[in-house]
């Protein structure tokens, strides 16, 4: 099965404002090794990478920068209605903040089966370390780079894995929310 190009939306001009407030309120932030799987499922791999933990200026910190809220406010006001006129937001099931940086391997995976659940990624820096999306027979489908502000909107069942930067002083920094929504995005989410 193909997934359609069509529903994997990048969108890049988000408001300046916007773009520099997050690389701002992440750039107090240091980060963390971490790595999590599932030991009875080991066939769905591994993830190793980092976590915004640490807060430069006031010790550890366990929360979400004041950006990570921001941006939600933002999609679901500007951005969900471009997308779609008819899409309703019903939850929001997930955030997740992920740092890579070389050598940091990612599996490739899907944040959920649901059709109406849908991701959005938002990348905080300019790196490398494109995000691919994959078709049901494991071929490359797209790839997209990232670059500070960048959105990209995709339903979460689609398969897909972060690449590690190839840079050695680059961080992949994202932020990923996924959402319960109904619409008529939800409509011809695969073709033959």
């Amino acid at each position: 099965m193909k997934i359609n190009l069509d529903k994997i939306i990048v969108l890049d001009d988000i408001q300046e404002w916007l773009v520099e407030y997050g690389k701002t309120d992440f750039s107090n932030y240091r980060y963390y090794p971490f790595h999590y799987g599932d030991t009875a499922k080991p066939e769905l791999g591994w993830l190793f990478g980092a976590m915004l933990f640490d807060n430069k200026q006031g010790g550890w910190y366990h929360g979400n920068p004041e950006f990570v809220r921001t941006l939600n406010e933002y999609f679901m006001k500007h951005v969900l209605k471009t997308i779609d006129s008819t899409a309703v937001l019903r939850d929001l099931t997930r955030i997740r903040v992920n740092g890579m940086n070389t050598g940091n391997v990612a599996s490739l995976h899907n944040d959920s089966p649901k059709p109406n659940m849908w991701a959005m990624l938002y990348y905080v820096y300019d790196s490398t370390g494109a995000t691919e999306f994959y078709h049901g027979d494991g071929s490359i489908a797209a790839s997209v780079e990232p670059k500070a502000g960048r959105i990209v909107v995709f339903p979460a069942c689609y398969m897909h894995k972060a690449n590690s930067p190839t840079e050695l002083s680059d961080w992949r920094v994202t932020l990923n929310y996924n959402y319960l929504i109904e619409g008529d995005l939800n409509n011809d989410l695969f073709t033959d």
